[in-house]
């Protein structure tokens, strides 16, 4: 009982509270039935999204198929290409970045790098727009893999990225410079097949080692149990149809295989 007022406390289950309470007080009213519509549709929205493990499910299906590869199992590469996205500024913390839930990314990078699976890493990213200085993201992560002496024999930059697909071209421009064979491609698991797509239509030769698996952690959690509607499981919902779309959005422009 004390978990559910704890749920029903919070931004989101208070205003789902009030849109079942509305829907109900409408419903009662013989007059107002029809209007009851609009806010117990938005109430079953939400509780489907973040109230049930459906929006779990959703995602751990995009993750699955990227699930069990072990490090020490993938054969050795040029490069090891890690994704950016996984860390913003912040003055206060520890070598000046607040680390996202993406941040599974960096740990399984430097894994890779510590296992020797390629003496090469390709840190991408955009540029810090809130910053005057505007600095990449990688120039922000960097700093820690050096503190933690991890740094690999050659790291490069892929520039300030807009999104993936100019990740790989970048990455391409690199394989022909320095006439590389493989690479080794990290990024968060829901992401994997999307950023696969557009490597292999690059004709970029790739091995794929994903991370932050959120939508089977949530079930590996106890993400079964079914309730008061919560932030972290819409955000499940909301990464998932982002990927969704973004699929629709780059086989539009041709940009994946």
């Amino acid at each position: 009982m004390m978990g559910i007022l704890e749920d029903l406390a919070t931004p989101l289950g208070f205003c789902w509270a009030v849109l079942v309470l509305s829907a109900a007080w409408l419903v009662l009213r013989e007059s107002t039935r029809r209007r009851a519509l609009l806010p117990g549709g938005l109430a079953l929205i939400l509780f489907l999204f973040g109230g049930t493990p459906l929006s779990a499910w959703m995602l751990a299906a995009l993750e699955r198929p990227y699930a069990g590869v072990k490090a020490e199992a993938l054969p050795d590469a040029d490069a090891i290409v890690m994704l950016g996205g996984i860390l913003g500024p912040s003055a206060n913390d520890l070598y000046g970045v607040d680390f996202n839930a993406a941040a599974d990314r960096a740990i399984a990078a430097t894994e890779l790098l510590r296992l020797g699976r390629a003496p090469v890493l390709v840190a991408g990213g955009g540029a810090m727009q809130s910053l005057p200085e505007k600095p990449l993201e990688s120039d922000l992560w960097l700093p820690w893999v050096e503190a933690w002496k991890l740094k690999p024999r050659r790291v490069h930059q892929l520039g300030a990225c807009r999104n993936t697909h100019d990740e790989g071209m970048a990455v391409k421009r690199l394989m022909e410079e320095h006439r590389w064979k493989r690479v080794i491609l990290v990024t968060s698991a829901s992401h994997m097949r999307r950023a696969e797509g557009v490597f292999r239509r690059l004709d970029i030769p790739v091995d794929c080692f994903a991370a932050d698996f959120r939508g089977i952690s949530t079930l590996e959690s106890g993400g079964f149990r079914v309730g008061v509607p919560r932030p972290t499981r819409l955000q499940c919902a909301n990464d998932c149809l982002h990927e969704v779309f973004g699929w629709l959005v780059y086989r539009w422009r041709d940009w994946v295989r």
